[in-house]
């Protein structure tokens, strides 16, 4: 028996396999194009002016500048009134408004009729959430191209226009989906982080940029935290302009800035990271003895009211000048003691300090407190050591006690 063999048609076939590869072809351009989308809904929309003051930490710290919001006030949990609020300040952005402009009489006569105007869209989206209770605020940040006198009114009561005053905020960044539970958690992370750094707050916003249909991977979240006190950048920047500039170094830099913060023509002492080679400096790496610095402060004094020597005296009676491989209980050369001189008077005075501390015989071994010039290169510590003594005053006492300091 003669068994008939089928056979698929040469071209046929060839047409079958192309069909994988235009598919292929066709998600990876889909593709393409949602990311596109992801990055040019945002790119072509103007976004809320703020200036970064601090970056350093794992959030940022902002100075937003003033702009006019169009927002309303809803209630119900984050979603459902997320969702209301959105759509309710989406339906005046989108046109449902009379415009507030007026034509001045002239001549002949022209009969204008209320005109609905179309508000450029900007980011983010802010949701303002009242902690203690259901109630929550949807805002739209108008353009800035707009005064409140020029935006159109809305035509829904409910929706208010409303001009904010520049704010200095904490923001905490996330990507992916931004649902109850990972706002919820977030915020709870940026708390967390500013109640540890000693930073007093009140408001607690979250920021959305993106619109619909964006990747999650390129969404762009936020938690903000308006803050109400000052970060030690803004304190030194205020502090006045005679001031002087003293660097030691002297083992862990919460007993020596305590130390110092607590003399009569002290404006400021600040801990902070000096020497090393790097382009920057922060607590784990230097801890760790992974870089050349040292943990150090740096004094802002009133030479009028407190002189240089004075500070030097303070200084050698808060260190062990002797200890060549730290201070006390601390160990490696990040807690090794050096002074940093800022001039030449500095150097003379520090250098002539340590001869009489040499002469005095107080110690019996070799000092090995070294005298540096300093070098530009003092990178503040993170909020949260600063003024840790204040903030944390029962871990900084239990520390001492232990540390073998007086």
């Amino acid at each position: 028996m003669v068994v008939g063999l089928g056979f698929i048609n040469l071209a046929n076939y060839n047409e079958i396999m192309k069909i994988p590869h235009i598919i292929l072809i066709v998600l990876t351009l889909l593709f393409i194009a949602w990311l596109a989308w992801g990055y040019f809904s945002v790119a072509s929309v103007e976004q809320l002016s703020y200036t970064v003051i601090d970056d350093s930490k794992e959030y940022e710290i902002r100075q937003i500048d003033d702009h006019i919001v169009a927002e309303v006030t809803v209630t119900g949990n984050y979603k459902d009134a997320s969702n209301e609020g959105f759509m309710k300040v989406a339906d005046y952005i989108f046109g449902n408004n009379t415009s507030s402009d007026k034509v001045a009489m002239t001549t002949p006569v022209i009969n204008s009729e209320d005109l609905s105007e179309k508000v450029a869209m900007t980011t983010p989206v802010i949701n303002s959430e009242d902690l203690d209770s259901d109630t929550q605020v949807i805002a739209f940040v108008v353009p800035s191209s707009y005064t409140i006198d020029t935006l159109p009114t809305p035509n829904n009561e409910e929706v208010t226009l409303r001009e904010v005053e520049g704010q200095k905020v904490a923001v905490l960044k996330f990507t992916w989906w931004a649902t109850a539970e990972r706002m919820e958690k977030k915020t709870q992370e940026l708390i967390e982080y500013l109640e540890r750094d000693g930073l007093k707050y009140t408001a607690l916003q979250s920021a959305r940029y993106n619109p619909p249909w964006t990747p999650p991977f390129m969404l762009r979240n936020e938690v903000w935290a308006t803050i109400t006190s000052k970060t030690t950048q803004e304190v030194i920047s205020e502090i006045p302009g005679n001031a002087e500039l003293a660097t030691f170094a002297g083992g862990c830099f919460w007993c020596i800035e305590n130390s110092f913060d607590n003399q009569d023509g002290v404006y400021e002492a600040v801990s902070g990271y000096v020497g090393g080679t790097e382009e920057t400096a922060n607590y784990t790496d230097v801890s760790n003895g992974q870089t050349q610095h040292r943990e150090a402060i740096q004094v802002y004094y009133n030479p009028s009211l407190i002189s240089y020597k004075q500070l030097l005296d303070l200084f050698w009676n808060q260190i062990d000048p002797t200890d060549s491989e730290g201070q006390f209980v601390d160990k490696g050369y990040q807690y090794t003691s050096a002074i940093y001189t800022h001039s030449n008077e500095q150097a003379e005075q520090a250098n002539q300090s340590l001869e009489e501390l040499i002469s005095s015989e107080k110690y019996e071994e070799e000092i090995a407190t070294e005298i540096l010039a300093f070098e530009e290169n003092f990178f503040l510590a993170e909020e949260y050591h600063q003024d840790y003594a204040k903030k944390q005053s029962a871990a900084y006492t239990n520390y001492k006690d232990n540390s073998g300091r007086k």
